[in-house]
């Protein structure tokens, strides 16, 4: 079986299911941008994030999530809920 994807013009991952809300991406940098292996198990290569963090870093990458009220949409990784969640970088240059 093969899957279809599709991206809308800003470079984000669509909903064509139906079944998730449709989602409001921030204009910051996708966490999974990060790394290649998680784009990939994720199958997720979009260039936002699906769902605004409550703060990012310097270089626009998410560093917490928390519910706010303000999105039907919960953040995931590698399957698992970020809700809430504090992220912490190790950035060699």
């Amino acid at each position: 079986r093969t899957q279809i994807y599709y991206y809308d013009s800003t470079g984000n991952l669509m909903d064509t299911v139906g079944f998730l809300p449709r989602a409001v991406y921030d204009n910051k940098v996708a966490l999974y941008r990060t790394n290649k292996v998680w784009q990939f198990v994720n199958r997720n290569y979009s260039l936002n994030n699906s769902v605004a963090a409550v703060s990012y870093t310097a270089s626009g990458l998410p560093v917490e999530f928390r519910p706010t009220g303000q999105t039907p949409r919960v953040p995931e990784f590698l399957g698992f809920t970020l809700f809430p969640a504090r992220l912490d970088y190790t950035c060699s240059q």
